[in-house]
């Protein structure tokens, strides 16, 4: 009897872990500086801002979890300013009902006391919190610049089940 009640009771968690999986999305804009007029900008299928002369394209945000491989897998891909993009990819754990998070090795830089640039192993934290069963948010310890270009971060706001 012992053992029945274990199997429907572990049956019934991995059911609820898997109704949250998916890819959920955050539509966003970023801009791409260099575009010299509004005409190449609008051939390349962006908006051109005029009073900034800059040239503005739609873009995306997602996030994925999986299951592979009996693990759960966390995929991040954000897009900032310029076009510089963060993608983190890491496995992940449940840690309440409506929370992930993925912990992974990384490294800082900073200079030691002769100025000489050294690395700084971390770990960097990405937590995906449920606003609801179709829309998430994404944070981050602050410990993740490994996984992004130049003015992208590795967060989002607000993104909804695809």
């Amino acid at each position: 009897m012992k053992i029945l009640v274990l199997l429907v009771l572990s049956t019934l968690g991995t059911a609820s872990i898997n109704h949250l999986f998916g890819t959920f999305s955050e539509p966003t804009q970023t801009f791409v500086v260099g575009y010299e007029d509004q005409a190449s900008c609008d051939s390349d299928g962006g908006q051109w801002d005029t009073e900034m002369e800059m040239c503005f394209f739609d873009a995306e945000n997602t996030v994925e979890l999986k299951e592979e491989n009996g693990k759960i897998k966390l995929l991040v891909d954000t897009i900032g300013s310029n076009a510089h993009s963060c993608s983190f990819e890491g496995e992940a754990v449940q840690t309440t009902a409506s929370q992930f998070v993925s912990k992974v090795d990384s490294t800082e830089y900073d200079q030691d006391e002769n100025g000489n640039w050294v690395e700084i192993p971390v770990v960097c934290e990405v937590t995906v919190d449920f606003l609801d069963e179709n829309s998430v948010t994404v944070d981050n310890n602050g410990k993740c610049r490994e996984f992004c270009g130049m003015r992208a971060w590795l967060s989002v706001d607000k993104a909804t089940r695809k």
